[in-house]
């Protein structure tokens, strides 16, 4: 993601696991809006095993509230 120095990043959500951050991180994407994806804890590589980490994803904070719409999807039984 593309940021001036003045861009201010919001955490949106949390994840257990890579492959559900990755989901989310790909319907924000597929929707035109940047994210950063942070892995929690100790990080990349430390155990050898990225998937069980967990992950936050940001968005700009401009971009909250669409993001937030992509990742709940308008229903209440959405996945994110």
């Amino acid at each position: 993601m593309s940021t001036s120095r003045n861009t201010k990043l919001v955490k949106i959500a949390y994840h257990e696991t890579e492959p559900w951050a990755r989901l989310g991180e790909s319907r924000l994407k597929e929707a035109g809006i940047p994210c950063l994806l942070r892995s929690k804890g100790v990080g990349p590589g430390a155990f050898g095993v990225l998937s069980v980490l967990p992950y936050s994803l940001w968005v700009r904070q401009e971009d909250e509230a669409a993001a937030r719409d992509v990742l709940s999807g308008g229903s209440s039984d959405t996945l994110l």
